[in-house]
């Protein structure tokens, strides 16, 4: 059977693809931070679940262009934290992403309070995300000029 914490973590990540508004606020707590290592436009500490959503999710899909997904792979918790492994991954023709993350996540009161969400290839995140966003750069830069 596995712990709670880890039962948590997999209803976020199931709830995190939709996105179920609910579902990821029943699992989370309301002064979540989440830290992403690295210069790509999803770095940095984003507060709050509109944070994360605001932020990385909605970065990470835009720049993805519905051609990105994710697939959880492990989880593993006990009463402190839960941590996990998931796959990213985008099979765009312009650029390509296959890449694991881990994910450490402190808990509290049964829900996810503090996450620490680090790639295992920080070079190639960041590679990554910098070619997605310099693509979406001259895309509105040509939108603005046909107009």
């Amino acid at each position: 059977m596995e712990h709670p914490n880890a039962l948590v973590l997999r209803r976020f990540f199931a709830a995190f693809g939709e996105p179920d508004l609910d579902e990821l606020g029943a699992c989370v707590t309301s002064d979540l931070v989440w830290h992403f290592p690295g210069t790509s436009p999803i770095s940095g500490d984003w507060r709050g679940l509109r944070g994360v959503l605001d932020g990385i999710r909605e970065i990470a899909m835009t720049l993805g262009g519905g051609r990105n997904g994710f697939e959880l792979l492990h989880v593993f918790a006990d009463d402190a934290c839960a941590v996990s492994v998931h796959r990213d991954f985008y099979t765009g023709d312009d650029n390509q992403l296959d890449l694991r993350y881990l994910l450490y996540a402190r808990m509290s009161g049964g829900r996810i309070a503090e996450v620490w969400e680090v790639p295992f290839d920080q070079a190639e995140n960041d590679r990554y995300y910098a070619v997605q966003a310099a693509h979406m750069a001259r895309l509105g830069r040509e939108a603005a000029i046909v107009s």
